[in-house]
């Protein structure tokens, strides 16, 4: 009988230990995890962060195109300029709305609301790139080229003209595949914290 209770007590001081190692590596776990996703947060914020600086900086070159061109009567050049103007402008006013949002997001605070701040920021993302690719980069193509053929510029600068938004493109496609990737390792590694806080 006194060995049934010895061997009793050996197996709930084993279960306590097992549950106090499960209870260890789960907090490490969550620990790793949270680490590495705020890294990848903090990562996207300082990105966003430079994007609208340089387009920020690019204003100025605009202003002085315009004041530079202001005398010539090119119509379309006229128009291009202005439109990338006002590009910029959205563009900057889109960048301080995604910054913002990534900024509310806090480890300390509820993980539900950092699921939300993340997500709602990906909304973001997903509307930037479908105005970009379905308005402002057809549009910019079509007046770039009919400010290249107001002008009658020569063959070479077709080429470049070309170029160029072959390379834009190929930037933003490479963009989205990128951003699709991270952003759906941030989220999954949302959920597995999320699932470790509730256990």
């Amino acid at each position: 009988m006194m060995e049934l209770e010895e061997l009793k007590n050996s197996w709930a001081a084993l279960d306590k230990r097992l549950k106090e190692n499960n209870s260890l590596n789960e907090t490490i776990i969550l620990k790793m995890v949270q680490g590495k996703t705020e890294k990848s947060i903090n990562r996207i914020l300082g990105l966003e962060i430079i994007g609208t600086i340089i387009v920020f900086l690019i204003i100025p070159f605009i202003a002085f195109s315009i004041e530079k061109n202001q005398d010539k009567m090119l119509f379309f050049w006229n128009v291009l300029i202005i439109t990338s103007g006002i590009l910029c402008t959205l563009s900057i006013i889109w960048g301080i709305c995604k910054i913002y949002t990534l900024s509310k997001i806090d480890f300390s605070k509820e993980i539900s609301a950092t699921i939300y701040h993340f997500n709602k920021y990906r909304i973001l993302v997903k509307r930037e790139y479908c105005v970009l690719i379905y308005i402002f980069m057809p549009v910019l193509f079509t007046l770039a080229v009919l400010s290249y053929a107001e002008e009658n510029v020569t063959f070479s600068l077709w080429m470049f003209l070309v170029c160029m938004f072959l390379l834009l493109i190929l930037i933003v496609w490479y963009s989205i595949k990128n951003y699709k990737k991270t952003h759906a390792a941030i989220v999954a590694s949302l959920n597995e914290i999320k699932e470790l806080k509730e256990e």
